[in-house]
């Protein structure tokens, strides 16, 4: 069971709610699992009340959730929806959701509770997403989702995307209790770790980078003296990545005599390997000026793109 918070998203009252707890987008960080935050950084952003900084990718999804949400009414007529508003668990109160719609049955309209959930997201690529109709979609949105239906005490959330700006699909995730049981407990280490003040580890992620940044945004004309292991771990590091770098431009070159003028590369075995990308960076850039820019993007698994 869930109560609902009549607070618009995105607004202050709505942000100042969400501090105090965990929301089903926010479940993914403290899991480890989300390519756009760490635990560390969600930490911090909640006890200094940072805003997440969306990006231009977030609003245009914002923007076409109504549109997406209009094509999953039209797909299931025996239904109808309502917006959703900040949830919160009764037990334990620190669980928030807000989901994007509920989902009401036409034939009983005036009779609660909803029988379902819809989040609708939008996507570059099909990367991490399965066959229309399966539950195989990206692991952080599944956790997404999983954690709304454990707030609102529903059975199941239908997940409709729209990928590559014509590619329709949809998915239902089914709740999962025990999955469940996992997310909640590693949410009630995190809100203690909140409590007592005590950060999560440092780890690699490029947020927990920006964080640190941002917590030390002013540069001193001092000295600090840091630990060994620390100090001989990085230096290790930079020269590992220098013998990479050196090590991947020989094999670009030796990549791109073979590609020759061939936008993309592929194994024997039919992997995709690299695709040539050329693009201006500049307005008034010519054909084969200064500001052509020429690379080749490897083709590895989605989130680990540095």
């Amino acid at each position: 069971m869930s109560e609902s918070l009549t607070v618009a998203p995105l607004t202050p009252q709505w942000h100042d709610a969400r501090r105090k707890g965990i929301g089903a987008s926010e479940i993914a960080a403290v899991l480890g699992i989300s390519p756009w935050e760490s635990p560390f950084s969600l930490f911090w952003r909640k006890v200094n009340g940072w805003d997440f900084e969306p990006s231009a990718e977030m609003e245009w999804g914002i923007r076409l959730e109504r549109v997406i949400a209009a094509k999953y009414e039209d797909c299931h007529p025996e239904t109808f929806l309502s917006y959703g508003h900040l949830e919160q668990a009764v037990a334990p109160s620190w669980m928030l959701a807000t989901p994007d719609f509920f989902v009401w049955s036409s034939e009983q309209p005036a009779l609660p509770p909803p029988v379902g959930l819809l989040e609708c997201k939008t996507a570059h690529s099909a990367d991490e997403w399965g066959e229309a109709g399966t539950e195989q979609i990206p692991v952080y949105y599944r956790a997404q989702v999983l954690w709304q239906m454990a707030v609102t005490d529903l059975s199941w959330c239908d997940v409709a995307v729209l990928i590559g700006g014509s590619d329709y699909r949809e998915y239902r995730v089914r709740r999962d209790e025990r999955d469940i049981a996992v997310m909640v407990e590693k949410g009630r280490r995190f809100m203690a770790r909140l409590d007592s003040g005590d950060p999560p580890p440092i780890d690699e992620h490029h947020a927990t980078l920006v964080t640190l940044r941002r917590l030390h945004p002013e540069l001193l004309d001092d000295r600090a003296t840091v630990d060994d292991r620390i100090a001989e771990g990085y230096l290790r590091a930079a020269r590992m990545r220098r013998l990479a770098e050196k090590t991947e431009k020989r094999y670009e070159a030796l990549l791109r005599d073979q590609m020759g003028a061939a936008r993309t590369a592929y194994t024997e075995g039919g992997r995709k390997v690299a695709t040539h990308v050329i693009t201006d960076v500049a307005a008034e850039a010519q054909p084969r000026g200064p500001h052509r820019k020429d690379y080749l993007l490897a083709s590895l698994p989605r989130g680990r793109k540095s």
